[in-house]
């Protein structure tokens, strides 16, 4: 059976999922000590394995003659990924049925249910919905979660060495009305001709430019999209393990 991990995404993110535009992320999870001086250590892919079911990678620095192992906080190839997004249940007096879950994302509010999505969406100008007590993605329970990832392949990089086609992977949206341009997250403007420095533009947003600038060292799986509806049929035994989950939950 694969593991079932759960990963956070920002709402930009959750649009890009929805939308099939994202394949892989770049995660500083689990590299901390390897990033307070990333200049200092080596990637020695010699030495990676496979501890508890995760992959883990060597770090070497040679002036000291010393090798740091790394696992992986996102499991294995064929490890399931649950998406953990902002959310909120449903409340008395605006959401009248508690059985339903409210999930969020960052073009609107898309009603969630057990049984599936609604297709009447909540927007965030309604202001008869104002009043919802929405969660931080932290909160969100697996039983909840709408968007499955299975992972593909499991790589270290470092940030700077992103290609034009993972870039493209990432999700950084693009227009076509004067060429295809890729957006600048910075301003919200369609300018960039290649998609790097668009994703280097996001990568600002979210994190900081100091640390686009230290060239961290990330983990960058990639994965496909098994379900944006709830748990993937596909995966055998999958469905009774999250109803008993969600079961002991109530």
């Amino acid at each position: 059976m694969p593991k079932e991990i759960p990963i956070l995404f920002s709402g930009i993110m959750v649009a890009a999922l929805l939308e099939n535009r994202k394949g892989v992320t770049r995660r500083l999870t689990g590299l901390e000590k390897i990033n307070e001086n990333p200049g200092r250590w080596t990637l020695n892919p010699k030495k990676w394995k496979n501890v508890d079911g995760h992959v883990a990678a060597a770090f070497t620095d040679y002036d000291a003659d010393e090798t740091i192992m790394v696992r992986c906080p996102y499991g294995d190839v064929g490890d399931l990924l649950w998406v953990r997004e902002k959310f909120a249940h449903g409340q008395k007096g605006i959401l009248d049925n508690p059985e339903e879950l409210y999930v969020t994302f960052f073009n609107g509010d898309q009603i969630y249910s057990k049984g599936g999505y609604a297709k009447t969406p909540v927007m965030p100008t309604d202001k008869s919905r104002s009043g919802i007590k929405w969660k931080p993605s932290i909160h969100m329970p697996k039983w909840a979660s709408r968007i499955w990832l299975q992972n593909t392949s499991i790589i270290v990089d470092q940030l700077h060495d992103i290609t034009e086609e993972e870039a493209i992977k990432e999700g950084v949206e693009f227009d076509w009305s004067e060429g295809k341009q890729y957006k600048n997250y910075q301003n919200d403007q369609f300018e960039f001709a290649d998609p790097r420095d668009s994703f280097k533009s996001l990568w600002i947003k979210i994190h900081g430019l100091d640390s686009w600038n230290k060239n961290p060292y990330v983990w960058a799986p990639s994965f496909s999209i098994l379900s944006t509806t709830g748990w993937p049929d596909s995966i055998p035994n999958f469905e009774r393990s999250v109803a008993t989950e969600a079961k002991s939950e109530k």
